[in-house]
């Protein structure tokens, strides 16, 4: 095969087992790696490349493929199993780019949100909506054009991959409910630093202004008497007027966080068919009081009484019939049936 210089590989460390010790070459292959990248990186300046949460999505997409998809080895025709995997490749690209322009929105989003006044942040985050909403709806209906023109190809292999067709559909809409429960998560969480920010700026205003005030008073006290003050003094009254006002501050919120665990868990694993059984749960504080019991002594006395009806006694009732049923009934016509009675 012909070596391609942009093509970076690890073939050379190829001949160890898959669970044996890491190779010594690795360390240095990985370093090589780096440099490469490094210096095709340097000599692509003018192009767009891909941000670390762009390229980490992409990553747990791959691997997500390489985890779920082993239904390919089912395949008994390798005609079959090659057309899919073609189609899965070109599947993966189309994901890839859909989640790409997703994300691309939501940074924009966010960067618009930090920027936006909080008295106006509810229209902005009303036209985001409306804009993410039609992005969906556009990159959904591209990437049903791009599979359904897939198939009006003239591949002779197309037609072995016709009954996937409805499969790859409902991974479409499986994939626009997650990004839309990613955005409105993304977005949320925006929302929500944005106003923490702007009452954390107001709280911190309010008591620059308040211990401004204070000690302004002290100053004026101390300026209408005619005696001088020691810095004990001083220092006594300061920390009082501290001490007076320190009170008066008001503690965080407390927050239900099994509330907002349950929303979590609703939001992210409502489309993986178990959102019939956290829509019956209400409070996650009733789960995990009880304590656990691994009841090992009846598994075990079961498990043994298993053993004994279904192995022990058919192999001991066959062992009599075969090898000593014969002896007893020899014995007993022997006149010695005294020995084997009960």
């Amino acid at each position: 095969m012909e070596k391609k210089p942009h093509v970076k590989n690890f073939t050379e460390l190829n001949f160890t087992p898959p669970m044996a010790p890491v190779n010594t070459g690795y360390s240095a292959a990985v370093l090589d790696f780096k440099k490469k990248l490094l210096e095709m990186l340097k000599a692509r300046k003018g192009e767009q490349l891909l941000q670390i949460p762009e390229f980490l999505q992409w990553i747990r997409s791959l691997w997500k493929a390489v985890k779920f998809e082993n239904f390919i080895f089912s395949f008994r025709n390798t005609l079959v199993a090659h057309a899919y995997d073609n189609l899965c490749k070109e599947f993966s690209d189309w994901e890839w780019s859909f989640r790409k322009n997703i994300l691309s929105l939501i940074s924009k989003a966010e960067v618009q949100l930090s920027n936006t006044e909080t008295s106006s942040i509810h229209g902005v985050v009303d036209a985001l909506n409306k804009k993410t909403v039609k992005e969906h709806m556009i990159q959904s209906e591209e990437m049903t054009k791009k599979l359904k023109d897939y198939y009006k190809t003239k591949d002779r292999s197309v037609h072995l991959v016709e009954k996937y067709k409805t499969d790859f559909i409902k991974s479409i809409k499986s994939l626009e409910t997650e990004m839309k429960n990613e955005v409105n998560k993304r977005l949320d969480l925006a929302i929500e630093m944005k106003k923490n920010t702007a009452k954390l700026e107001e709280i911190h205003s309010k008591q620059a202004a308040m211990v401004e005030s204070q000690v302004l008073q002290l100053l004026q006290k101390y300026k209408a008497r005619n005696d001088e003050e020691s810095d004990e003094d001083l220092k006594a009254d300061f920390e009082r007027m501290w001490r007076r006002e320190i009170a008066n501050f008001t503690g965080l919120k407390e927050r239900d966080v099994p509330a907002d665990v349950l929303k979590q868990l609703r939001a992210s694993l409502g489309n993986r068919q178990v959102n019939e059984d956290l829509q019956n749960v209400t409070n996650l504080t009733h789960y995990g009081q009880d304590v656990f019991k691994v009841r090992e002594r009846d598994q075990c006395q079961k498990k043994v009484q298993n053993f004994t009806q279904l192995c022990l006694k058919p192999a001991v009732t066959e062992y009599i019939d075969q090898s000593i049923g014969p002896d007893i009934v020899d014995a007993v016509l022997e006149n010695k049936s005294t020995a084997y009675s009960t």
